[in-house]
């Protein structure tokens, strides 16, 4: 899977001060950065140290509020927009 993707994952660990997502429960989520190192198509290469997911609702929307670290920006060409809006730094 690749940055812009939807996967189905499971919580493994959860903050304790967390409402809405609990330990063991099943989410979609979008892929918004990747450890493995993609081309874009001005020939620059990009990757991150780590991968990372946002989880989303049934209407792609993201669950949380609040979205820390980068992301890419080639998530502007999928129906992603809104987490792009909610990061603070995208690359």
């Amino acid at each position: 899977a690749s940055v812009g993707d939807e996967v189905v994952v499971a919580v493994h660990t959860a903050d304790p001060s967390s409402r809405n997502v609990k330990k063991g429960q099943i989410y979609h989520a979008v892929i918004v950065r990747a450890k493995r190192e993609k081309e874009r198509p001005d020939g620059s290469m990009l990757n991150a140290g780590d991968t990372a997911v946002v989880l989303i609702n049934a209407s792609k929307d993201p669950i949380g509020s609040r979205i820390r670290g980068v992301v890419s920006k080639s998530l502007m060409r999928t129906p992603f927009l809104k987490i792009i809006s909610l990061a603070k730094y995208a690359l």
